[in-house]
């Protein structure tokens, strides 16, 4: 369809035919110009709507926090944050963009060895990595291309209301429809426990999938981006659905959020229902306060913040506890002072290693972290 606009102090004679002089030519081209462009912003801002990026992004967007914050407790040596230490591990060095080669995921038996159940929230981004050369499918390497004839049937955990946050957990890898169903089963029960309090709702699909993975160390994505759009469609079909959490049936012990639309995790661990719980929080704003070094665009966030700046649904959380929780100084950004609330080793997105029972009763999450959580479900919805 075209539309032929004419603007009004151009006469209707010139553009039938008589003479246009070249201001008028260039009024005429400014504005179809302006058009053009309108159009193409409109196209570009249509899929952030749907996925709902906006209202993430401004839920996390940096404030200066309106409750008066208690005093700092100074917690051990300082820590510096945004320096890249000389002995990093390899999460570390993905996020300082040190080239790292990515190895596809091989699908199948459960892992033998545990590692350390906590891994970065980061997406894995092509700048940081090293693509290898194709490689030719094997018998131990498979190609994948099953999305199109997933059979989608999705199993609820309990009642399903419009205004929470579905996530539903799929398994890849699983040999058998009875293995996959026994396992998410356990895991989406798991999380409905952690989660208690928290606007979610989780369901599973009852038949396995294998999809084409990558992974550096324990960051895992999808090898094809337009998987990740595919799987969604294919489960709106039948059932609502916000994120997907990716159970993996495979050696490596892997574990990962993206922010905005997935977690995946090592199905078959002792931590597995611990991994799933850290990244699904992701998923609901919760940030990381444990790992060794920071680039900048991930300060502030949920658990490490400075006092005059802090993503806003944490500053809109805290006037809606019944108190402030004990806030702590940990350390420093290129100087610059760093805290966080509660005591760090019970807190499963910092440095969580329990020695006791929680300041705070049961809950696997902070009280302020439930309300973050509510917060952020609140923009999306």
């Amino acid at each position: 369809m075209f539309f032929y606009i004419i603007p009004k102090n151009i006469p209707l004679r010139a553009l039938e035919g008589g003479a246009m002089t070249k201001t008028n030519i260039s009024r005429l081209l400014t504005r179809i110009f302006s058009i053009l462009l309108w159009i193409v912003v409109i196209v570009l801002w249509i899929p952030l709507i749907r996925e709902k990026t906006i209202p993430r992004l401004w839920a996390v967007v940096s404030v200066r926090p309106s409750t008066v914050l208690p005093t700092p407790i100074a917690v051990g040596q300082p820590f510096e944050y945004c320096v890249l230490k000389e002995d990093a591990g390899l999460m570390d060095e993905v996020q300082a963009g040190t080239p790292i080669p990515v190895e596809s995921v091989s699908l199948g038996p459960k892992p033998t060895e545990t590692a350390a159940f906590l891994a970065p929230i980061l997406p894995i981004e092509a700048g940081a990595i090293v693509t290898p050369e194709p490689v030719e499918p094997t018998s131990t390497q498979p190609v994948y291309d099953e999305i199109g004839g997933w059979q989608v049937e999705v199993i609820n955990m309990g009642e399903a209301k419009e205004n929470n946050f579905h996530l539903v957990v799929i398994g890849v890898g699983f040999i058998d429809e009875a293995q996959n169903e026994a396992k998410l089963r356990e895991i989406a029960s798991g999380l409905e426990v952690n989660f208690t309090g928290v606007r979610i709702d989780f369901a599973y699909v009852r038949s396995p999938l294998n999809l084409n993975l990558k992974h550096v160390g324990q960051m895992v994505d999808f090898s094809n981006t337009g998987d990740l759009d595919r799987v969604l469609a294919k489960i709106r079909e039948v059932h609502p659905v916000d994120s997907v959490a990716i159970a993996i049936e495979t050696p490596f012990f892997l574990g990962t959020a993206d922010a905005k639309q997935f977690a995946m995790f090592t199905a078959s661990d002792s931590n597995t229902l611990l991994m799933a719980t850290h990244e699904t929080a992701h998923l609901l704003g919760l940030g990381d306060g444990y790992q060794a070094f920071y680039i900048g665009r991930y300060l502030p966030n949920s658990e490490l913040f400075y006092l005059d700046s802090m993503p806003r649904i944490l500053s809109d959380a805290l006037p809606k506890l019944e108190s402030i929780p004990p806030l702590y100084e940990v350390g420093t950004c290129k100087g610059r002072k760093l805290y966080t609330f509660y005591e760090r080793s019970n807190n499963i997105m910092n440095d969580y290693d329990p020695k006791g029972p929680n300041s705070w009763g049961d809950s696997v999450f902070t009280p302020l972290q439930i309300q973050v959580m509510n917060n952020f479900v609140a923009t999306l919805k």
